[in-house]
């Protein structure tokens, strides 16, 4: 918000024609009752229908000259909101050509859009307000000093309201925008990768993570609707008691010499002027306020990015003591079934750093069991895992292994975009497809490959990764 004052103060002239013209909205406001009340006690119930249309004509002149008013009040906007785009934009421009972000670039300059247009929203929606309600209150007390102290203590208490809830309302926009990214980016990272995460047998594992996000996105939505409700409390304070009051009062008002056309007077002020300004202001600056707040501490100056997605936490190896194991299992049991024997019981295992290991048997003793309990894909029924000191399954843990499935495998995408150098990255002494045999796949060449044997299909992604 310090960027939005800062503007405020450089623009400041445009800020008083601004005003300027928003005055004439204000003289609309107060002639609409007042000229309303007029025509009643010196017009109509006086017997004096010509005094009583004139009154109402001049209300009808008040509304052509405060539209040209309003008019008017959109260049000054203009000039107000331009300039912050441009800053934006050259902040943002800079950003981007800095940290060489494309993405983030397109991103951003998005979010200076939003910014650009909540603003101009805001603007006028306050604006409004602040020069309805003068011009209103101004009326009110020119009628009868009874009818403002009947009206503006319940306006007071309903703005009083508002505003209190103005930044927990931030907090909570914030939070759901976040939550609502890092399942989008989730999401986007997911979807085209199911066919590998598929062959990796990582399908539950994945389904927590994107469930995590998804519960953390409904709590921040609910949270941000139990706030909403506080403005409508407010509305109905500002905006509907005044009414409720003036009907209530009307005896006790009239006993005290307020006139009939003055009561009425005060009902068109509070139903046709107060009460629609304060719903522009609650239903503007509580979700645009909000949304406007969020887009400016994003891209001001120091700000952080959104905190990392759980799951997305990387450590690099040097944050792993030297002298930790690289793995330790303890009292490990896992049986696939309830009722089903334990195809692995009671296995304590410590592996060094720096050591391999390889475990080798007949099918079906639990090599493959044995992977996925290490990986994190698999839950043991009893017993623990640790990798490099950190509990498995967990983020960091994750961060710090790489599981290849044993399966023959090629990833998504034809063969020149999966293994782009196959036959010319040398594995194990010797290529993909060694020189003299590459005219035997014609169509691998051509960029699709056909049925593969199996050892070649092992070796094509090994080959493309290394």
């Amino acid at each position: 918000m310090k960027e939005l004052t800062l503007l405020l103060r450089e623009r400041w002239r445009v800020v008083v024609r601004l005003a300027a013209w928003s005055v004439l909205e204000t003289g609309q406001t107060f002639l609409l009752g007042y000229a309303l009340a007029r025509a009643l006690d010196e017009g109509f119930l006086s017997g004096r229908a010509g005094v009583g249309l004139g009154w109402l004509g001049i209300a009808g002149a008040a509304v052509l000259v405060g539209a040209f008013g309003t008019g008017r009040v959109y260049g000054g906007v203009a000039a107000l909101v331009e300039p912050l785009r441009d800053r934006l934009v050259r902040r943002v421009v800079d950003r981007g050509v800095r940290e060489a972000d494309g993405g983030a670039l397109s991103g951003l300059t998005q979010q200076v859009e939003i910014a650009r247009d909540t603003f101009a929203g805001l603007v006028m929606v306050s604006r409004s307000f602040v020069f309805t309600t003068v011009g209103a209150l101004v009326g009110l007390f020119s009628l009868a000093p009874l009818l403002l102290l009947v009206v503006a203590p319940p306006l007071a208490a309903g703005v009083a309201l508002f505003v209190a809830t103005l930044r927990p309302l931030a907090r909570r926009q914030e939070e759901f925008l976040v939550a609502d990214e890092r399942l989008a980016a989730h999401l986007g990272a997911v979807c085209p990768g199911l066919r590998d995460i598929t062959a990796g047998g990582a399908e539950e594992h994945v389904a927590a993570d994107a469930g995590q996000r998804i519960d953390a996105e409904v709590r921040a939505a609910r949270s941000l609707a139990h706030r909403g409700v506080l403005r409508v409390a407010a509305l109905a304070v500002g905006g509907q008691l005044p009414i409720v009051l003036l009907l209530a009062t009307a005896p006790w008002l009239l006993a005290r010499g307020v006139s009939a056309g003055a009561l009425v007077g005060a009902l068109a002020y509070v139903t046709q002027s107060l009460l629609p300004a304060l719903q522009n202001l609650v239903h503007g600056l509580g979700t645009s306020g909000s949304r406007l707040a969020v887009v400016l501490r994003r891209l001001g100056p120091g700000i952080a990015a959104p905190p990392p997605a759980t799951g997305g936490i990387r450590v690099p190896p040097a944050a792993v003591p030297s002298d930790t194991p690289a793995l330790v299992l303890s009292s490990l049991t896992f049986a696939y079934g309830p009722a089903s024997d334990p195809v692995i019981k009671d296995l304590d295992l410590t592996v060094p750093r720096g050591t391999r290991l390889a475990v080798v048997g007949p099918s079906g003793i639990g090599k493959s069991t044995l992977t996925g309990l290490i990986a994190g894909l698999l839950e043991p029924r009893r017993g623990t895992v640790r990798l490099c000191g950190h509990p498995v399954p967990g983020h960091t843990a994750s961060a710090l292994r790489v599981l290849i499935p044993q399966e023959a495998y090629v990833f998504g995408g034809r063969s020149r975009k999966t293994s782009p150098n196959c036959g010319l990255i040398p594995y194990p002494g010797r290529s993909c497809w060694p020189p003299p045999r590459r005219s035997a796949w014609p169509r691998c060449w051509s960029g699709w490959a056909g049925p593969l044997p199996g050892s070649t299909r092992r070796r094509c992604p090994r080959a493309n990764d290394s």
